[in-house]
């Protein structure tokens, strides 16, 4: 049973791997996908934790007749970059996502040997589902 919002929007929620991922959908928009996922760093070979929102000057997607949805952060949206695609069935939303981060790491000037900041390179992807709360 879906939980009203003040907004009229509904709550989605995960569980598992997407435990604390909390999805708003109101009326036919995504209007935030937020959560905390661990990433890959490929020069440092490591792994982070990082929290994900919906943040950028892209426009929200419409959750189209057929259930579907995708957005991209493009614009304006900083060291980190989500990408997600779903659909809307009953009481689940299912898709895959995507986080990218871009923390900067100290590194050295390939030519010079001198020590400089660089971007390091950190990744994840995962497919979901989030059930109505």
């Amino acid at each position: 049973e879906a939980v009203e919002l003040r907004d009229g929007g509904e709550r989605y929620g995960g569980k598992g791997v997407s435990a604390g991922w909390v999805m708003v959908i109101d009326h036919g928009v995504v209007q935030n996908f937020n959560g905390t996922m661990t990433l890959y760093c490929t020069k440092q070979k490591t792994q982070e934790t990082v929290t994900f929102a919906m943040v950028g000057s892209d426009p929200k997607p419409h959750v189209g007749a057929d259930g579907t949805f995708a957005w991209e952060a493009t614009k304006d949206y900083g060291f980190q970059k989500l990408k997600f695609s779903g659909r809307v069935s009953g009481s689940n939303v299912t898709g895959k996502m995507m986080v990218e981060d871009r923390p900067l790491i100290p590194g050295m000037d390939p030519v010079s040997g001198m020590p400089r900041i660089v971007p390091e390179y950190c990744f994840a992807g995962a497919d979901y589902t989030l059930t109505r709360k």
